[in-house]
C-alpha cells in the first residue's frame, strides 16, 4: 500500500493510512487506540507527527521566519515550482514539496499546488491529515472517512530521555 508518482525521489511514497500507521488493512477505526507519539512506519527512534507537533511546527514558522508574510515559504522547497502563489524558500531545511495525493482509483491528483500528510491521532474516528496549498499561508486540517487515499508522511525524530 506504497506508491510512487514520478520518482520517489523527488516527492516520495504515498502510503494509505493503514501502512503509514504499520497496522493491517483489515483494521476498523473504531476499535483502534494509538499511544502517542505513534512509531507507525518510521524507523526506530522516529514517529508520525501528532496535530500538536504540526501545530507546533506552524507556530515555529510564523514567528521565526520575520522576512516572509506567508510560513508556509518558509518551510517549502521544491525541485519543480510550486504553482504562482506560493514562493518556495525553504528556510528550515524542511523542503516540504507539492507532491498531492493519490486517489483510491489510482490516480495521482494535486502536484504542483498541494501537500498533504498524515498525522497520528489516539482515538481515530477518522482518517486525519495535514495539508498545505498554494494559497493559504497555513496549514490547514482535513480528513477522509476512507483509508484508501494515499498521503506522504514525514517522520519526527523521538525525543532523548
Amino acid at each position: 500500500n506504497a506508491w510512487c508518482n514520478y520518482s520517489c525521489g523527488s516527492y516520495g511514497a504515498y502510503y494509505t493510512w493503514s501502512a503509514a500507521m504499520n497496522i493491517p488493512d483489515t483494521t476498523t477505526y473504531d476499535s483502534l487506540v494509538l499511544k502517542l507519539p505513534y512509531q507507525g512506519i518510521c524507523p526506530e527512534g522516529w514517529h508520525i507527527p501528532s496535530a500538536a507537533e504540526w501545530d507546533t511546527l506552524q507556530a515555529f514558522a510564523r514567528k521565526y521566519d520575520l522576512k516572509s508574510s506567508n510560513p508556509m515559504e518558509s518551510l517549502t522547497g521544491s525541485e519543480y515550482s510550486w504553482t504562482i502563489f506560493i514562493e518556495p524558500k525553504n528556510t528550515f531545511g524542511l523542503n516540504i514539496m507539492p507532491a498531492g495525493y493519490r486517489t483510491k482509483e489510482g490516480a495521482f491528483k494535486k502536484e504542483y499546488s498541494y501537500a498533504y500528510y498524515w498525522y497520528a491521532v489516539e482515538n481515530p474516528d477518522k482518517f486525519y491529515f495535514y495539508y498545505i496549498w498554494d494559497t493559504k499561508p497555513e496549514f490547514q486540517k482535513g480528513m477522509y472517512g476512507s483509508p484508501n487515499y494515499a498521503l506522504t508522511i514525514r517522520c519526527i525524530a523521538d525525543e532523548e530521555e
